[in-house]
Protein backbone atom coordinates (compact mmCIF):
# COMPACT_ATOMS: atom_id res chain seq x y z
CA UNK A 1 0.00 0.00 0.00
CA UNK A 2 1.61 3.24 -1.05
CA UNK A 3 -1.14 5.56 -0.04
CA UNK A 4 0.10 8.77 -0.68
CA UNK A 5 0.87 8.26 -4.31
CA UNK A 6 -1.86 5.34 -4.95
CA UNK A 7 1.10 3.55 -6.73
CA UNK A 8 -0.22 -0.13 -5.70
CA UNK A 9 -3.70 0.89 -7.27
CA UNK A 10 -2.52 1.79 -10.57
CA UNK A 11 -0.06 -1.30 -10.87
CA UNK A 12 -2.63 -3.54 -10.04
CA UNK A 13 -5.32 -2.23 -12.20
CA UNK A 14 -2.72 -2.33 -14.95
CA UNK A 15 -2.69 -6.30 -13.96
CA UNK A 16 1.01 -6.29 -13.44
CA UNK A 17 2.67 -9.17 -11.64
CA UNK A 18 5.21 -7.19 -9.25
CA UNK A 19 3.34 -4.32 -7.02
CA UNK A 20 5.37 -2.44 -4.91
CA UNK A 21 3.49 -2.31 -1.83
CA UNK A 22 4.34 -0.64 1.83
CA UNK A 23 3.63 -4.01 3.69
CA UNK A 24 2.73 -7.25 2.66
CA UNK A 25 2.05 -11.09 3.84
CA UNK A 26 -0.48 -13.29 2.51
CA UNK A 27 0.43 -16.75 3.43
CA UNK A 28 3.69 -16.80 1.63
CA UNK A 29 6.64 -14.40 1.72
CA UNK A 30 10.21 -14.00 0.97
CA UNK A 31 13.23 -12.33 2.57
CA UNK A 32 17.02 -11.80 1.87
CA UNK A 33 18.44 -13.46 4.59
CA UNK A 34 21.52 -10.83 4.84
CA UNK A 35 19.00 -8.34 7.30
CA UNK A 36 18.27 -11.25 9.90
CA UNK A 37 21.73 -12.27 10.46
CA UNK A 38 24.87 -11.09 12.54
CA UNK A 39 27.10 -10.76 9.86
CA UNK A 40 26.43 -7.14 8.90
CA UNK A 41 25.23 -5.61 6.09
CA UNK A 42 27.09 -3.59 4.55
CA UNK A 43 25.78 0.31 3.79
CA UNK A 44 22.75 -0.36 6.41
CA UNK A 45 22.45 2.03 9.31
CA UNK A 46 20.29 1.19 12.41
CA UNK A 47 17.38 3.61 13.50
CA UNK A 48 15.53 4.98 16.42
CA UNK A 49 14.35 1.91 18.31
CA UNK A 50 15.86 -0.96 15.46
CA UNK A 51 18.43 -2.23 15.17
CA UNK A 52 20.20 -4.89 13.07
CA UNK A 53 19.95 -7.80 12.60
CA UNK A 54 16.50 -7.44 12.26
CA UNK A 55 14.04 -9.29 14.87
CA UNK A 56 10.23 -10.20 14.82
CA UNK A 57 8.58 -7.29 16.95
CA UNK A 58 5.07 -5.99 18.64
CA UNK A 59 3.72 -2.82 19.70
CA UNK A 60 4.86 -2.13 23.27
CA UNK A 61 1.54 0.69 23.75
CA UNK A 62 -1.74 -0.91 25.76
CA UNK A 63 -4.46 -0.84 23.32
CA UNK A 64 -2.72 -0.59 20.61
CA UNK A 65 -2.04 -3.39 18.12
CA UNK A 66 0.04 -4.16 15.36
CA UNK A 67 0.52 -7.28 13.13
CA UNK A 68 4.39 -8.21 13.47
CA UNK A 69 3.51 -9.44 9.61
CA UNK A 70 3.90 -5.63 9.25
CA UNK A 71 6.07 -4.64 11.31
CA UNK A 72 8.73 -6.67 10.21
CA UNK A 73 8.70 -5.03 6.33
CA UNK A 74 7.94 -1.45 7.98
CA UNK A 75 11.75 -1.93 9.90
CA UNK A 76 13.46 -3.01 6.69
CA UNK A 77 12.29 -0.41 4.93
CA UNK A 78 13.87 2.02 7.74
CA UNK A 79 17.07 0.26 7.65
CA UNK A 80 17.72 -0.58 4.18
CA UNK A 81 17.01 3.32 3.40
CA UNK A 82 15.00 2.85 0.18
CA UNK A 83 12.41 5.12 1.49
CA UNK A 84 8.46 5.17 1.26
CA UNK A 85 8.76 5.84 -2.28
CA UNK A 86 10.93 2.74 -3.26
CA UNK A 87 10.61 -0.17 -0.37
CA UNK A 88 11.74 -3.05 -2.01
CA UNK A 89 8.36 -4.95 -1.41
CA UNK A 90 6.50 -6.69 -4.10
CA UNK A 91 3.30 -8.30 -4.09
CA UNK A 92 2.45 -11.03 -6.94
CA UNK A 93 -1.43 -11.16 -6.84
CA UNK A 94 -1.42 -14.03 -9.54
CA UNK A 95 0.42 -16.28 -6.71
CA UNK A 96 -2.28 -18.23 -4.91
CA UNK A 97 -1.90 -19.27 -1.37
CA UNK A 98 -4.35 -21.65 0.89
CA UNK A 99 -3.96 -23.02 4.39
CA UNK A 100 -5.39 -26.29 3.82
CA UNK A 101 -5.28 -28.70 0.62
CA UNK A 102 -9.25 -28.42 0.56
CA UNK A 103 -9.83 -24.79 -0.25
CA UNK A 104 -6.26 -25.08 -2.55
CA UNK A 105 -8.43 -27.70 -4.30
CA UNK A 106 -10.91 -25.14 -5.31
CA UNK A 107 -9.04 -21.65 -6.60
CA UNK A 108 -9.07 -23.30 -9.80
CA UNK A 109 -13.12 -22.21 -9.61
CA UNK A 110 -13.02 -19.19 -7.77
CA UNK A 111 -10.57 -17.38 -9.38
CA UNK A 112 -12.30 -17.73 -12.59
CA UNK A 113 -15.13 -15.57 -11.10
CA UNK A 114 -13.29 -13.36 -8.31
CA UNK A 115 -13.23 -9.95 -9.98
CA UNK A 116 -17.31 -10.54 -9.01
CA UNK A 117 -16.48 -10.13 -5.27
CA UNK A 118 -15.44 -6.64 -5.17
CA UNK A 119 -18.49 -5.12 -5.00
CA UNK A 120 -19.21 -8.34 -1.88
CA UNK A 121 -15.95 -7.29 -0.31
CA UNK A 122 -16.99 -3.57 -0.62
CA UNK A 123 -19.80 -4.11 0.88
CA UNK A 124 -18.60 -6.34 4.03
CA UNK A 125 -15.71 -3.80 4.75
CA UNK A 126 -18.71 -1.36 4.53
CA UNK A 127 -20.17 -3.52 7.43
CA UNK A 128 -17.12 -4.19 9.42
CA UNK A 129 -16.31 -0.38 9.21
CA UNK A 130 -12.88 -1.64 7.70
CA UNK A 131 -10.24 -0.35 7.53
CA UNK A 132 -9.90 0.34 11.29
CA UNK A 133 -9.11 3.84 11.84
CA UNK A 134 -5.12 4.55 12.42
CA UNK A 135 -4.48 8.16 14.00
CA UNK A 136 -0.57 7.45 13.17
CA UNK A 137 -1.16 5.90 9.93
CA UNK A 138 0.97 9.42 8.27
CA UNK A 139 3.95 9.56 10.91
CA UNK A 140 7.20 9.25 9.71
CA UNK A 141 9.73 7.40 11.10
CA UNK A 142 12.08 9.56 13.92
CA UNK A 143 9.38 12.30 13.61
CA UNK A 144 8.86 14.03 16.64
CA UNK A 145 4.99 13.14 17.25
CA UNK A 146 2.13 13.41 20.00
CA UNK A 147 0.32 10.44 20.54
CA UNK A 148 -2.62 8.97 23.15
CA UNK A 149 -1.11 6.32 25.00
CA UNK A 150 -2.51 4.66 27.66
CA UNK A 151 -0.95 4.63 30.79
CA UNK A 152 -1.69 2.61 34.11
CA UNK A 153 -2.22 4.80 37.11
CA UNK A 154 0.58 4.05 39.98
CA UNK A 155 -1.64 1.51 42.21
CA UNK A 156 -2.13 -0.58 39.16
CA UNK A 157 1.31 0.07 38.34
CA UNK A 158 2.24 -0.92 41.74
CA UNK A 159 0.40 -3.88 41.62
CA UNK A 160 1.20 -5.68 38.32
CA UNK A 161 4.70 -5.38 39.50
CA UNK A 162 3.84 -7.04 42.59
CA UNK A 163 1.60 -9.15 40.83
CA UNK A 164 -1.38 -8.87 42.84
CA UNK A 165 -3.72 -7.47 40.77
CA UNK A 166 -6.73 -9.41 41.86
CA UNK A 167 -6.71 -7.28 45.21
CA UNK A 168 -7.13 -3.79 43.29
CA UNK A 169 -10.70 -3.28 44.54
CA UNK A 170 -12.07 -1.34 41.28
CA UNK A 171 -9.75 -3.52 38.86
CA UNK A 172 -6.68 -2.39 36.79
CA UNK A 173 -7.28 1.86 36.09
CA UNK A 174 -5.87 4.15 34.22
CA UNK A 175 -6.47 6.91 30.96
CA UNK A 176 -5.23 7.68 27.91
CA UNK A 177 -2.60 10.61 27.63
CA UNK A 178 -0.57 12.77 25.05
CA UNK A 179 2.80 11.88 25.50
CA UNK A 180 5.50 13.13 22.75
CA UNK A 181 7.95 10.90 21.45
CA UNK A 182 9.83 9.83 18.68
CA UNK A 183 8.20 7.69 15.72
CA UNK A 184 8.84 4.79 15.22
CA UNK A 185 8.80 2.64 11.82
CA UNK A 186 5.37 0.62 10.88
CA UNK A 187 2.91 3.46 12.47
CA UNK A 188 0.98 2.86 9.50
CA UNK A 189 0.55 -0.92 10.72
CA UNK A 190 -1.54 -0.40 13.92
CA UNK A 191 -5.04 0.59 15.33
CA UNK A 192 -6.65 1.17 18.41
CA UNK A 193 -7.22 -2.58 20.23
CA UNK A 194 -5.90 -5.07 22.69
CA UNK A 195 -5.68 -8.52 21.43
CA UNK A 196 -4.50 -11.13 23.93
CA UNK A 197 -4.11 -14.62 24.35
CA UNK A 198 -6.02 -17.24 26.87
CA UNK A 199 -4.62 -19.42 28.72
CA UNK A 200 -7.02 -22.12 27.23
CA UNK A 201 -9.70 -21.93 24.58
CA UNK A 202 -12.63 -20.61 24.74
CA UNK A 203 -15.90 -22.46 23.78
CA UNK A 204 -15.09 -21.78 20.19
CA UNK A 205 -11.80 -23.00 20.39
CA UNK A 206 -9.84 -19.98 19.99
CA UNK A 207 -6.87 -19.44 21.80
CA UNK A 208 -7.29 -15.48 21.68
CA UNK A 209 -9.68 -12.62 22.22
CA UNK A 210 -10.28 -8.80 22.28
CA UNK A 211 -10.78 -6.34 25.49
CA UNK A 212 -13.12 -3.63 24.73
CA UNK A 213 -11.04 -0.12 24.50
CA UNK A 214 -12.14 2.30 26.94
CA UNK A 215 -13.34 5.35 26.42
CA UNK A 216 -11.74 8.62 25.74
CA UNK A 217 -9.40 7.03 22.86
Amino acid sequence: MCARQARSRREILAQRDAILVTSCWGGMVAFEAKWFQYSGVEGASDVDGISLPLQFRAENDTYWDASECCLIHADLTAVSSTGLGDTGIFLNPYVRVAYSKAVLDWLWVTRRFERLYTPVQALVNWIARRPSSNPRRLEEPGEQVIDEVWVWDPTTQAAMRNGSIESLPHGMQGTFEAVPRKALPGSFCGYRSLSYLLEAPDSRGKMWTHEKVPQGA
